[in-house]
């Protein structure tokens, strides 16, 4: 990125999630496609956990990260993007809450508060869900969402995260790293 395009970056952190397949891999796949979206840096990057799963609790546990990115796009275009990746790497659609490849989801958008038929910001439920709490704050311990909410680690009640499953693999910073 130019100086110039600096100037009008945004802080943007994704949801990146994997229950089937090779799951670290997976995130790891997502994690290169993401650095590779015109004008945006990948941050900073969770530590992978692995967690229950939410909703329906008959399928694999999930290994869950976040990571956090500046970039130029506009939050529908970075959404595209992301869907975009997530039919790449072949993810099938059948019901919500299905076991899934790869599933990526924006979570927060700079200060930005939105709500269309495509896209809510900041993510809907995201203080309920551990397996989205403990790797945000691992990244971004001071992080205030949009509308004042402070992130707490006893706030995750959804998802429940069982173990640290390590770093990512890959070209990407790691923990709060800039």
């Amino acid at each position: 990125m130019t100086s110039d395009d600096q100037a009008l970056t945004c802080t943007a952190y994704i949801g990146l999630g994997s229950n089937l397949g090779d799951r670290l891999g997976n995130l790891s796949k997502a994690l290169y496609e993401i650095a590779g979206f015109e004008q945006t840096t990948v941050q900073a990057v969770s530590h992978a956990y692995e967690s229950e799963p939410a909703y329906l609790s008959e399928q694999p546990n999930f290994l869950n990260a976040v990571c956090q990115i500046c970039t130029v796009l506009e939050p529908e275009q970075l959404l595209g993007c992301l869907l975009g990746i997530e039919d790449r790497m072949g993810r099938v659609r059948t019901c919500a809450n299905d076991p899934r490849v790869i599933d990526l989801d924006l979570l927060v958008f700079g200060e930005c508060e939105l709500s269309t038929e495509r896209l809510t910001l900041p993510h809907p439920g995201i203080t309920q869900r551990d397996f989205v709490v403990t790797p945000l704050l691992e990244i971004a311990p001071t992080l205030v969402l949009p509308g004042g909410v402070q992130l707490r680690r006893t706030d995750g009640l959804i998802g429940r995260c069982i173990s640290d499953a390590g770093p990512i693999p890959g070209p990407h910073p790691t923990r709060g790293s800039q």
